[in-house]
């Protein structure tokens, strides 16, 4: 992740050239960015996370949209729910499950199944005893429980045939549902209950099926390269060079999940498109996929 500063100095290119060479390459790419969001509304699984991206020395969010072959993103100067509800778009397309923190943004907003990360979840109980270790009921709970979780997590990645899947899925589903409908005393421990109380909808999707993850795995990989850039050079300078980034972000990102060779791809549609102007870049890039 270079700024632009460095890719400046190592090409002989004034910053003002590099800036207008990425604007119009993002003009090319845009209808791309179109494709990459019908593929992730259609997906069966999908993910959704967010950060911080500041913009010209503004705090701003970037939100991220996952499949195993769609990396998709939204810088925007607000993290509010309508963000997520544009990409989600009219209910028709709100198929499929939803695996997701527990953001308020994402609970009226996707009409689909949901599917809570668990790796949060795992997070909120063991800073239970973190902060009270000498708690009596957080000793006995805690340790039993973050233990389900992983279980869980590890779940899908075993190589064992579906019906043994499920039936340890089951087993899991039971000894969590068990603890957490003994009802608590410690108020702290009450509240953590009561997420799973009041959405189990939101619990054990992964439970049936074994497509869905009980962890945001995909997420956190999706954004890790957008944190790096962050640190790297600071955020965006202008809310153009945000849709700037939004666009080849997304189409890299998503090529990066699709070939071995990204930037061979990426090239080769570049070369057709100099070629060719009414070449369908999108087409090439992100072919139609069946229903």
């Amino acid at each position: 992740h270079m700024t632009v500063g460095t890719i400046s100095r190592r090409s002989g290119l004034n910053r003002s050239t590099i800036h207008g060479k990425e604007h119009d390459l993002a003009e090319i790419l845009a209808p791309c960015a179109g494709r990459i969001l019908d593929d992730w509304r259609r997906a069966s699984v999908k993910a959704a996370d967010e950060t911080t991206w500041p913009c010209n020395g503004v705090p701003g969010y970037v939100y991220g949209f996952f499949t195993d072959d769609v990396a998709l993103f939204r810088f925007r100067g607000t993290r509010r729910k309508f963000v997520a509800e544009d990409v989600f778009g009219p209910d028709e397309h709100h198929f499929g499950v939803l695996v997701r923190d527990r953001y308020s943004a994402y609970d009226n907003s996707f009409r689909g199944k949901q599917q809570y990360c668990f790796e949060h979840l795992k997070r909120d109980c063991l800073e239970l005893l973190e902060k009270e270790p000498e708690n009596r009921e957080y000793r006995r709970f805690v340790p039993k429980f973050v233990d389900l979780l992983r279980e869980a997590m590890k779940l899908r990645s075993r190589d064992i045939p579906d019906n043994k899947y499920y039936a340890e899925a089951r087993r899991i589903k039971a000894a969590m549902l068990k603890m957490i409908d003994a009802q608590a005393r410690d108020a702290g421990l009450q509240k953590y209950q009561d997420i799973y109380r009041r959405h189990p909808d939101r619990i054990f999707q992964w439970v049936e099926d074994r497509r869905v993850p009980a962890e945001n795995n995909m997420s956190e990989r999706g954004v890790r390269r957008t944190v790096i850039a962050r640190k790297t050079c600071g955020g965006s300078q202008s809310e153009d060079a945000l849709m700037v980034r939004e666009v080849l972000q997304s189409v890299i990102g998503s090529l990066r999940l699709r070939c071995g060779d990204p930037v061979a791809r990426l090239t080769e549609a570049l070369n057709a498109y100099a070629l060719d102007k009414t070449f369908k870049i999108e087409d090439f890039l992100f072919p139609l996929q069946k229903a």
